[in-house]
């Protein structure tokens, strides 16, 4: 609230201008929490989407206690505009937005971490070597190794449920993603496939 952040405002906030105490403040919540809710020198995951906007503030709250890596995925912005169309009704250029905004507040809030880029497509085409390939990335061995798991993975990644199918071409084709989401999209899908 004091960072004047909402989930669906593709603003920028006031983070950057909080108060240094209350800034401390927050991270020391934040830790507390992490603290509690999660064993100690045990890997822990934590998948938040809105995470992205905050990632400054936890980056600083875990700096001493833990080695934070990143998995940044990365969603056609036309499923991400036909969600939130539908799901909350937003109009399609705050939803172009706010995909913007989330992806480049989460590669550059991430920037020197050590992190992976995940295509959404990939992930749903296959989830097990999608799951090898950052796993390597991360230089990390996850505790069960993804062909290991390979059909409780594929179980809970259900292509089928998917809304919104798009094509990385569609993006080349509406006026809206044209510019500075597109060239976003390009850019990330480029990181997933360097990786």
């Amino acid at each position: 609230q004091d960072a004047d952040l909402v989930w669906a405002d593709w603003c920028s906030g006031k983070l950057a201008q909080m108060p240094i105490q209350k800034q401390r403040d927050f991270q020391d919540d934040l830790l507390g929490i992490i603290e509690h809710e999660y064993p100690a020198n045990q890997p822990a995951v934590i998948k938040d989407p809105r995470m992205s906007r905050l990632v400054s503030l936890y980056r600083a709250a875990l700096a001493n206690s833990l080695t934070m890596q990143a998995i940044i995925a990365v969603r056609n912005p036309h499923e991400v505009i036909g969600s939130l169309l539908r799901r909350n009704n937003m109009p399609r250029s705050d939803a172009a937005l706010l995909w913007l905004r989330y992806m480049l507040d989460a590669v550059d809030g991430s920037n020197g971490m050590t992190r992976a880029f995940v295509s959404y497509d990939t992930l749903l085409a296959d989830p097990v070597a999608a799951l090898e390939q950052v796993q390597s990335t991360l230089r990390t061995t996850f505790k069960i190794h993804p062909q290991t798991a390979r059909r409780e993975i594929e179980t809970f990644i259900n292509p089928g449920l998917r809304s919104h199918p798009k094509t990385t071409e569609d993006t080349w084709h509406d006026d809206l993603t044209h510019g500075w989401v597109r060239a976003t999209y390009e850019a990330l899908l480029t990181l997933q496939s360097a990786a």
